[in-house]
């Protein structure tokens, strides 16, 4: 029996890139594909594009949001839309090439892994921002630097580049992944209270519990321009303190409590991944003062951070007990 792969595609306002993001989808070499395409509100030719290609291949099927979900909730709407076994991630203003799914899903059969990464290029436009450019050209790091050749990794080999990197995604964008849809069911979706780090958060924890299959081949090609979500992160102050204090502080409370972590905090250190957090929080709560309706909601969800917050009394303490005695 041949297995099903859908490819989610999911759009807000993608009209500049769309065609060349569906046509890369249609030209794969692998068929066995149906592609889900869901719409978030778009006030641009989006859906008319769309539209045009269904007219050509009846594989692709559009979904309307009747409201706006936004960026996370689009890409679970994606997933919950799918009936294939194995999901493939393609966003608006990418492309894949044209074997990429067909190699990938290779990958995972021969090895008997329900997870494969692959490498991917940056297509850096004019309109990004110098900061953009700067770290998309010097600054990322790729778990191609660690493992340069086609290889099965198990859970431990990416620990220990976890461990090292705890904010920093050195595993890719979603389009890197090729993953079974049963991996949501055993490890969970895609987390809604991060943005930034979501990609990273979700690829680290399905791969801390499951073997994978890495292929160092740039199959997949990433757009960086004004537009994209990289670039527009810093846009108001609300975004900047989520960015610089938020998700910091939720992965490390996720490293920290989540029981889909347990290999990396054995491995970095039960103690020091609290010293971890402890000390973000409390050298940050100053700097980034969140708003009281966003502190109770992350604290009620999130209870790792109540035993943080009730911890800082007993530090001052024991610093005060410490410079007497000294």
């Amino acid at each position: 029996m041949v297995d099903l792969v859908t490819v989610c595609i999911p759009v807000y306002n993608g009209e500049k890139y769309l065609r060349e993001c569906l046509l890369t989808v249609l030209n794969q070499t692998y068929k066995a594909i149906e592609i889900v395409v869901v719409d978030d509100g778009s006030t641009d030719n989006s859906v008319n594009i769309i539209n045009e290609f269904q007219e050509i291949d009846t594989r692709i099927k559009l979904f309307i949001n009747e409201q706006n979900l936004g960026l996370v909730k689009n890409w679970q709407k994606c997933i919950e839309l799918a009936k294939g076994e194995w999901i493939k991630f393609i966003f608006q203003d990418d492309f894949l090439s044209s074997d990429c799914i067909e190699k990938m899903l290779h990958a995972c059969i021969i090895n008997e892994v329900p997870i494969c990464i692959c490498s991917r290029d940056f297509i850096i436009e004019d309109s990004a921002s110098v900061f953009l450019k700067d770290f998309f050209v010097s600054n990322v790091i790729k778990l191609e630097t660690y493992y340069p050749t086609p290889r099965k990794l198990i859970p431990s080999d990416i620990c220990i580049i976890a461990k090292h990197n705890l904010l920093v995604n050195f595993i890719g964008e979603p389009i890197v992944l090729l993953f079974k849809k049963c991996c949501i069911e055993q490890f969970g979706n895609y987390n809604l209270d991060l943005v930034q780090l979501v990609d990273y958060e979700f690829a680290l924890r399905i791969c801390l519990n499951s073997e994978s299959f890495f292929l160092p081949e740039h199959l997949v090609h990433f757009r960086v321009h004004s537009n994209s979500a990289s670039d527009n992160q810093f846009s108001n102050n609300l975004k900047l303190v989520k960015n610089q204090f938020v998700e910091p502080l939720l992965m490390l409370h996720e490293y920290n409590f989540n029981r889909y972590f347990r290999i990396l905090k054995r491995n970095y250190g039960a103690l020091n991944l609290f010293k971890r957090i402890f000390f973000f929080y409390y050298n940050n709560k100053s700097s980034y003062k969140l708003p009281k309706e966003l502190e109770n909601y992350l604290f009620e969800r999130y209870k790792g951070l109540q035993l943080i917050k009730f911890s800082i009394p007993a530090y001052k303490v024991f610093n005060r007990l410490k410079s007497k005695l000294l």
